[in-house]
C-alpha cells in the first residue's frame, strides 16, 4: 500500500512541475466613493421599505417610517410634511439636488410623488450647506448612471381594496457611451370607503374622491469620450382630482388639475484626484387649476422657475476640502406680468478631517442677492468627534432664511409685498453610534436641537386673509432613531466563550429586525405683533408633541415581513389651544415574497392598514380609511 500511494504522490508533482504555462491575471481595480461627513440627523429610507411601497405615494411612506409629521388633508386631496415644527413652506423637496417646491405656494404635495419614480431617498432633518432650507429636505434620487452594456424591463401592477389600482413600466439601456432609463407610471384612484361622521352622526362613504395620476421620468446620460458625463433629467406628472366633502360640508364639487414638468441638464467634465467642477440648469414649469361649480370659483395659476448653478470641489490634501457653489433661481408667473422674484448668490464650505485623527470641522457661509429683499449673511459652524467603539458626537451651529413666495406676495387679493424674510438661529447636538458584533448589528442615533424663527410669516384678516410677519417662534425637541439586527446562524463554534444556544435553532439566512423612531417636538410662539395674542406660549396648530413608530420583522430566505406600529399624539387645531384632535395609533403589517423563474425574478407585495379599523382624523373634518390593503406584483427581465 505504501509502495502505491508512493507512487501516485510522485506522479501528481510530476504532472505539477510540467505545468511551466504563466497565467497573467489582469489587474482588479475597485472603485468606492468616499462617504460624506453627516454633522446633522440624515435618515436613509432602506431599499427593501422603498421596493414594498412601490404601489404607495410617498405620503405614506413618511407616515411610517420617519419621524415628520406628514399633515394630510385627506384622501385625494393636499398632503403636506412638518420637520421639527416647522412649517410646510419652511421644508424643501430636492430632485437630483435641485429644490422643486411650488414656486407659488413654496410647497410640495406628497400625496402626487409616488415612490415607484425614485430610487433613493432619505431625509435631513435640518439645514446643510447643500440644503439651504430653514428647517430640513426631502431629498429624492436616482442611481448614478453605470456605462456598461445592460438591459433591463421591469412592470408593476398594484391593487388597494379602495378601488385604487396603479401600474409601472420601466426601461434601462446603457453601453459604454449612451445610458437611459425610462420610467412611466399610471393610477385610476375611485377613493371608496365608509367611515363615522361624528358631525351628523351617521356612517357614511366617500363621495366626489375620484383621481387619476401619471408620471414619466426619463434619465438620459452620454459618456463623452469616456471623461466627461453630460446628463438629462425629465420629469412630466399630471394629477386630475376630485376633492371630497369634509365631514361638516353637505357636499363638494371642487376639483383640481396639477401639472408639471421638470427638467435638468448637467455636465460634469472629467476631473481629478484634486478638482471636479459641476454645472447644473433646470427649468421646472408648474401649473395649477382649481375649479368650485357650487360657487362660480376658478383659479388658474401658471409658474416657471429657473435655478442654476456652478458647483467646485477642492482637494487640498486626504484632510481638507473647499466646496464653492454660484448659484441663481428666477420665478415668474406666467399668466400676471412683472410678479416675478429673483435671487443670485454663492456659498462656501471648508471641512477639515483627522484632527487629532478623531475630530472633523466644517464651516459654511452664504450670502445672496434678491430683487425685492434684503437677504442676510447665513453662516454654520459644525463639528464631529469620534470617540471609541463605533460611537460619534456632534454639535452645529447655523443661521438661515426663507423668503416669501410667490403666493404670500402677489395673491390677488390678499399678498403682502412688504414682506420679509423669516430669519432663523439654530442649535443642534446629537450621537451616532454603530456596533457589529458576529451576527449582531445595532446603529442608534439621536439628535437634541432649538431654532428660534424671526418674522415667522402668519396669515390672518377678515373678509380677506393678507400674510405678515407677526410671530417669534421657537423649537425645541428630541429625536431617536434605532435599528437592531440579528442573524441567527446555525451553531459553529463558541462566541466569547459562551454557547449561544437559540442560534442553532434557525438557519443561517434568517434575519430577525427592529427599529424605534421617537420624536418630541414643542413648538411655540415667544413674540407676536398682535395686541392679546392667545397664541403666546401655545403650541403651533397641527404639530404633535409626540410620535413613536415601531417596526419589527424578519427576512427568511426570500421572505420578509414587517409589522409596524405608529402613534401620533394630540395636535391642536387653534392658536390658543382651546380645541384638539386626539391622538391616534395605528398597525399596519406589509410582506414581501421574491421570486426567480429562469431569467424573470420579481416579487409579490402585501400591505395591511390600519388592520385594527381604529378611526382618526390628521386634520380637522378629514376622516382617514379603516382597515384597507394593497397588493402588488413586480416582474423583471432579465
Amino acid at each position: 500500500m505504501k509502495r502505491e500511494l508512493t507512487i501516485l504522490c510522485l506522479f501528481f508533482v510530476q504532472q505539477l512541475v510540467a505545468q511551466d504555462t504563466t497565467h497573467v491575471l489582469k489587474n482588479a481595480v475597485i472603485y468606492e466613493q468616499k462617504k460624506e461627513i453627516q454633522f446633522s440627523e440624515t435618515q436613509p429610507i432602506p431599499q427593501e421599505i422603498i421596493h414594498n411601497f412601490q404601489h404607495a405615494s410617498l405620503q405614506q411612506l413618511l407616515e411610517m417610517h420617519t419621524n415628520v409629521f406628514v399633515k394630510n388633508y385627506g384622501i385625494s386631496t393636499l398632503s403636506t410634511i412638518s420637520i421639527r415644527g416647522s412649517s410646510a413652506a419652511q421644508t424643501q423637496v430636492n430632485w437630483h439636488g435641485v429644490n422643486i417646491n411650488n414656486a407659488t405656494t413654496g410647497l410640495t404635495d406628497f400625496s402626487t410623488l409616488a415612490v415607484s419614480l425614485f430610487d433613493n431617498i432619505d431625509i435631513q432633518y435640518s439645514s446643510s450647506f447643500k440644503n439651504s432650507s430653514l428647517s430640513g429636505s426631502v431629498n429624492l434620487d436616482d442611481n448614478k448612471p453605470v456605462f456598461r452594456r445592460y438591459f433591463k424591463t421591469k412592470f408593476a401592477l398594484g391593487y388597494e381594496s379602495l378601488q385604487n389600482a396603479s401600474a409601472l413600466a420601466s426601461v434601462l439601456y446603457s453601453d459604454q457611451v449612451v445610458y437611459n432609463k425610462t420610467k412611466i407610471m399610471v393610477s385610476n384612484a375611485q377613493n371608496l370607503y365608509s367611515f363615522y361622521n361624528e358631525d351628523k352622526e351617521e356612517m357614511q362613504t366617500t363621495m366626489h374622491a375620484k383621481s387619476k395620476q401619471i408620471g414619466v421620468m426619463n434619465d438620459f446620460a452620454v459618456n463623452i469620450r469616456s471623461k466627461h458625463i453630460l446628463s438629462v433629467s425629465s420629469w412630466l406628472q399630471h394629477t386630475q382630482r376630485e376633492i371630497p366633502a369634509t365631514t361638516f360640508e353637505q357636499f363638494s364639487a371642487k376639483e383640481e388639475a396639477i401639472s408639471s414638468f421638470k427638467n435638468i441638464i448637467e455636465f460634469k467634465p472629467k476631473g481629478t484626484d484634486y478638482f471636479s467642477t459641476t454645472s447644473s440648469l433646470a427649468t421646472l414649469f408648474d401649473f395649477y387649476n382649481y375649479a368650485d361649480s357650487t360657487i362660480h370659483l376658478k383659479s388658474n395659476v401658471h409658474t416657471f422657475t429657473l435655478p442654476y448653478s456652478q458647483t467646485v470641489n477642492f482637494k487640498f490634501n486626504r484632510n481638507n476640502y473647499l466646496y464653492f457653489k454660484l448659484m441663481g433661481r428666477s420665478s415668474f408667473l406666467l399668466n400676471q406680468s412683472k410678479n416675478d422674484l429673483h435671487t443670485i448668490g454663492f456659498n462656501a464650505a471648508f471641512t477639515r478631517e483627522n484632527i487629532l485623527q478623531r475630530i472633523a470641522i466644517k464651516l459654511f457661509v452664504q450670502k445672496e442677492f434678491s430683487n425685492i429683499f434684503s437677504l442676510p449673511l447665513v453662516y454654520s459652524i459644525s463639528t464631529k468627534v469620534k470617540i471609541k467603539y463605533g460611537l460619534e458626537v456632534y454639535a452645529n451651529f447655523s443661521t438661515n432664511y426663507r423668503m416669501p413666495t410667490l403666493n404670500e406676495l402677489y395673491y390677488n387679493p390678499g399678498g403682502n409685498i412688504d414682506l420679509k424674510p423669516e430669519k432663523s438661529k439654530n442649535i443642534e447636538s446629537g450621537f451616532h453610534y454603530f456596533k457589529q458584533y458576529h451576527q449582531h448589528t445595532l446603529n442608534v442615533s439621536s439628535a437634541f436641537y432649538k431654532r428660534k424663527v424671526d418674522q415667522w410669516i402668519a396669515w390672518y384678516g377678515n373678509a380677506i386673509l393678507t400674510p405678515h410677519n407677526i410671530q417669534q417662534v421657537e423649537s425645541k425637541g428630541l429625536e431617536m432613531n434605532l435599528n437592531y439586527d440579528v442573524v441567527l446562524k446555525k451553531y459553529q463554534k463558541p462566541v466569547g466563550g459562551f454557547d449561544i444556544l437559540i442560534a442553532s435553532k434557525y438557519p443561517s439566512y434568517t434575519t430577525f429586525k427592529s427599529s424605534i423612531l421617537y420624536a418630541y417636538t414643542l413648538s411655540t410662539t415667544k413674540q407676536s405683533a398682535i395686541a392679546n395674542d392667545y397664541s403666546i406660549g401655545k403650541q403651533i396648530p397641527y404639530v404633535p408633541r409626540y410620535q413613536f413608530k415601531m417596526s419589527v420583522g424578519f427576512q427568511h430566505k426570500n421572505l420578509e415581513m414587517h409589522f409596524v406600529q405608529t402613534y401620533t399624539g394630540y395636535r391642536f387645531v387653534t392658536t390658543d389651544e382651546s380645541q384638539y384632535l386626539k391622538p391616534y395609533a395605528t398597525s399596519n403589517l406589509w410582506a414581501s415574497y421574491h421570486y426567480r423563474f429562469q431569467a424573470l425574478k420579481g416579487a409579490i407585495n402585501l400591505r395591511f392598514n390600519n388592520i385594527l379599523n381604529k378611526s382618526y382624523q390628521s386634520i380637522v373634518g378629514r376622516v382617514m380609511p379603516g382597515r384597507n390593503g394593497t397588493i402588488g406584483f413586480t416582474f423583471e427581465i432579465p
